[in-house]
């Protein structure tokens, strides 16, 4: 679709904004962030809170559950199958370039690795 639609593009950028947006997304680098754990607890709500007021450009933001639900992302994007919660809490698993950092699981370890 870029090479497709690149004439019109390179003509009438303002008018293609959204090609723009995946073609800034394809040439990368993207970040894949899993939180692993249970939605309905307040920590996993605030992890989730601090990742999306973060400015992180190209960020793939995916909430393993336990369950089917997680089974069913897990055969969505295989990566996340061996990903969950650690000592029964919440954690997250930040990673780019087919390569995760050490998994997270206090809010205060999170907005220190979001700000690096």
């Amino acid at each position: 679709m870029i090479r497709a639609f690149s004439g019109q593009a390179t003509q009438h950028p303002m008018g293609c904004t959204q090609l723009m947006v995946a073609l800034d997304f394809m040439v990368g680098p993207s970040q894949e962030v899993v939180i692993a754990g249970d939605p309905a607890l307040d920590t996993t709500q605030a992890m989730m809170n601090i990742i999306q007021r973060s400015f992180l450009p190209n960020k793939v933001l995916l909430l393993r559950v336990h369950g089917s639900e997680g089974k069913r992302l897990a055969s969505l994007a295989p990566f996340v199958a061996a990903m969950g919660p650690m000592s029964g809490r919440p954690t997250v698993y930040v990673c780019q370039g087919y390569a995760c950092k050490t998994p997270i699981g206090d809010i205060d370890t999170l907005k220190a690795t979001l700000n690096q």
